[in-house]
């Protein structure tokens, strides 16, 4: 996606903090939606990649990332607002960018199980 489309499309979504950070980031999917706050350093601006949220079956399994490697993924300044807000009123331990039902995941849509 280009930079306006990434903009336009967080505009109007109800989450556009999801929809830009992994944008600018180069986050995987499960990578974002399974972040915590306890993984975010606003001060240094950076988060902790070491945990993944996937699908399996019907249940969200998290485990190490997709490489099993753990590294440390800075963000631009221009999202520090979009952090902190993530951020905001939260337990350390809670999801970033919850959905109503917890982690932004659904079952795929392969005939695989």
């Amino acid at each position: 996606m280009t930079l306006e489309q990434v903009e336009r499309l967080s505009e109007v979504s109800k989450y556009p903090g999801l929809i830009r950070f992994p944008a600018f980031t180069g986050l995987r999917w499960g990578e974002a939606t399974g972040l915590t706050v306890k993984r975010v350093d606003t001060a240094r601006r950076r988060v902790e990649i070491m945990e993944n949220a996937v699908m399996v079956g019907r249940r969200v399994k998290v485990g190490t990332p997709k490489t099993h490697h753990r590294r440390s993924v800075p963000y631009p300044d221009f999202l520090n607002d979009t952090m902190a807000a993530a951020c905001a009123g939260k337990d350390r331990g809670a999801l970033l960018f919850p959905s109503e039902l917890g982690h932004f995941l659904r079952p795929g849509n392969g005939k695989g199980g």
